[in-house]
């Protein structure tokens, strides 16, 4: 593909969707959504690892900046355009305020451009899918959407795509709000097979990320039912500043302490790579037009980082059939909620909107309380499963044979930058947790096993071989039982 499909084009905010892309002669670019389409154009023996990436996934769950795991192959950067020179020209960045808005107005507000970003993005006549959960950010999506049919500002088609366990919250809760709005649905379960099936699917986004953030992804990708895809993925984070449930006023720097926890980098890779990853990740602050406060560079990176390099590249998938669309990231939207003051993102927006929207979606429970969201007192928890899956038990015992065969010990060490030890250490370690729900021991295992099947598939080489020192053996000593008391102490909260 040598450019970019038109609907990436009508796109200038923080939840586009980025291509990978390679420089090729005379300046000329190619982009794709998929990985190998980039590597079919670099000869076998050029094909080199960048090493800085492992340690950024092993680290964090995703690639930091605009590289990927291949040298020579990069991710379109955040907020920018091809401009007549063949150059990047970025956008501003939107700026942070400190307005004190009264909830009420600023809810008034925040639903009204939302109003209006979905009908730019969908028009009048469009077959339009909606990622739904029992969650928060698309429910207000659906009620948006709902509102404009009632209004007759949108006259086409809505269908629900919905994934999960039969008995879980996100799936009863999903289907409720598809039936309340006489919606049609579409539910696919996750199972060990699904989940099986991810890894092999996560080679297509250059193993970018654990294959657990993948889900219904291809099935909703190949379904003929829809145009194009509306996702709420960003509205947390945006609507009420809560970036993996921390939020944005307490956000602490990635880049502080140790970006090695699980020691299954060797001490000397580490070294050499950490001011190569420094730069990767604070290399967009030269583009700030304004004076931001730390815990508002926090969310800056939060966006350029998390949003786009994992959520983002989970979405790709969808991206490389149709269009996707990330609800709450119009320059409009992200302007007017960055510019409110920290203390007015919070609950109470939503709740506010919740209230507003059409036949009570507000007031169907929570998926992650089984409460209702806007009167918590209203009801009695539910019984339903809280998950949506079971990631970890699958991949420790459904899957486990599957990963002994396909994580190749061999060939990862061949790459010369893991610690073997800490390695061996962990697998031998990792099967004896016994949650439903994965840790970032499981998260790592599932990475490595499509890294494996990544680095077979495409033949994928580095180029030095780094030795062992005696850091390597004291993380050993020191991380050892500290892995294995973080694993205990998590079988007992999560019980």
């Amino acid at each position: 593909m040598e450019k970019w499909p038109d609907w990436i084009t009508t796109q200038a905010n923080t939840g586009s969707q980025y291509p990978y892309f390679m420089e090729c002669s005379k300046g000329k670019k190619i982009y794709s959504f998929i990985a190998e389409d980039l590597l079919e154009n670099i000869p076998v023996q050029d094909r080199e690892l960048e090493i800085s990436s492992v340690i950024d996934i092993l680290h964090g769950g995703y690639i930091y900046g605009d590289k990927t795991l291949i040298k020579g192959i990069q991710r379109v950067p955040w907020l920018a355009k091809e401009n007549e020179n063949k150059d990047w020209e970025y956008i501003d960045i939107p700026k942070h305020g400190h307005k004190k808005e009264d909830t009420s107005k600023a809810s008034v507000k925040i639903k009204s451009l939302l109003y209006q970003e979905i009908l730019d993005y969908i028009g009048c006549g469009k077959k339009v899918g909606i990622l739904l959960s029992g969650g928060l950010d698309s429910r207000i999506i659906a009620g948006v959407i709902r509102e404009a049919q009632l209004k007759k500002d949108y006259t086409g088609e809505v269908i629900v795509y919905n994934w999960g366990i039969e008995d879980s919250r996100d799936v009863i809760y999903a289907k409720r709000i598809a039936d309340l709005y006489r919606w049609e649905y579409k539910h696919y379960p996750l199972t060990a097979d699904s989940l099986k099936e991810n890894i092999s699917s996560s080679l297509m986004v250059g193993a970018e990320i654990s294959p657990i953030h993948l889900h219904a992804m291809v099935k909703v990708r190949d379904d003929d039912k829809s145009d194009i895809i509306l996702a709420g993925t960003y509205g947390d984070s945006l609507g009420r500043g809560l970036y993996s449930g921390t939020h944005f006023s307490n956000l602490k720097n990635m880049m502080q302490g140790n970006i090695n926890k699980l020691g299954l980098i060797k001490d000397e890779v580490i070294k050499e790579q950490k001011s190569y990853i420094e730069n990767d990740f604070y290399m967009y602050q030269s583009h700030l037009t304004d004076t931001k406060e730390p815990y508002q560079l926090r969310e800056v990176e939060q966006n350029i980082h998390y949003l786009r390099r994992l959520l983002g590249t989970a979405m790709s998938i969808i991206a490389q059939k149709k269009p996707i669309y990330q609800l709450f990231t119009s320059p409009a939207i992200v302007e007017y909620i960055w510019g409110l003051d920290k203390s007015v993102r919070n609950d109470e927006i939503y709740k506010e909107i919740l209230r507003s929207l059409p036949e009570g979606i507000g007031s169907i429970p929570y998926a992650k309380t089984g409460k209702s969201f806007i009167n918590i007192n209203e009801n009695e928890e539910d019984n339903y499963y809280q998950g949506s899956h079971k990631y970890g038990a699958w991949l420790r015992n459904d899957l486990k044979s599957f990963i002994d065969k396909e994580l190749d010990f061999e060939l990862l060490y061949k790459i010369g930058i893991f610690n073997e030890k800490n390695l061996h250490y962990i697998y031998e370690l990792w099967p004896k947790a016994t949650t439903d729900s994965v840790n970032k021991i499981d998260t790592a295992i599932s990475w490595l096993t499509a890294f494996s099947l990544f680095l077979k598939k495409y033949d994928i080489q580095s180029e030095k071989n780094y030795s062992n020192n005696i850091v390597d053996t004291v993380n050993s000593i020191i991380l050892m039982p500290k892995i294995r008391a973080y694993e205990i102490l998590r079988n007992k909260l999560r019980k």
